[in-house]
């Protein structure tokens, strides 16, 4: 974490398991890029559930694929720009708005290679072995705030385009 400059974060997924919750956390914030929601990779599906979230509620995304992006990522205006594999997005609302978090573990504990190595190379199974020795486990989670007016005025915006389209 240290020699990647990763700075420290004190916010914490509302719902975590107990391994990880005393992990240190990064934030990767000034390392990803977050479109406007009026960019097209933001799909209808994702912005309406997030202009619906009711306070303390969280969704899950769809699952469409999209060149380059995760599967379960697809519709969503966040990409990181670290290679930090696969991560969890999910979104909720709190006093402070509407906003989809980024999640994931730098972990590869006991259990690892026989999980998501199984029948690989053997330098592939040697890589849970190396990255222990590495360094140790951290979590990275983040909160990216999409204003409600945003979400409104694109949503309206992409209902007109719609509307007039249909008319032709």
């Amino acid at each position: 974490m240290q020699q990647a400059n990763l700075k420290p974060q004190t916010a914490r997924p509302t719902k975590i398991s107990q391994r990880f919750k005393d992990l240190p956390t990064v934030t990767i914030k000034e390392h990803t890029k977050v479109l406007p929601v009026s960019d097209e990779r933001w799909s209808d599906e994702v912005l309406k559930k997030l202009k619906n979230l009711k306070k303390g509620e969280v969704v899950q995304f769809p699952e469409s694929a999209e060149e380059g992006v995760p599967t379960q990522h697809a519709g969503i205006g966040i990409r990181p720009q670290l290679d930090i594999g696969s991560y969890t997005l999910s979104a909720g609302k709190d006093d402070q708005g509407t906003y989809i978090s980024l999640f994931d573990v730098w972990d590869f504990g006991k259990g690892y290679t026989e999980k998501w190595l199984k029948g690989s190379s053997i330098l592939q199974q040697m890589q849970a072995p190396l990255m222990e020795a590495v360094g140790q486990p951290f979590a990275i989670y983040d909160r990216y705030y999409i204003p409600e007016t945003d979400l409104q005025m694109e949503l309206e915006n992409r209902q007109q385009s719609l509307a007039m389209m249909e008319w032709e």
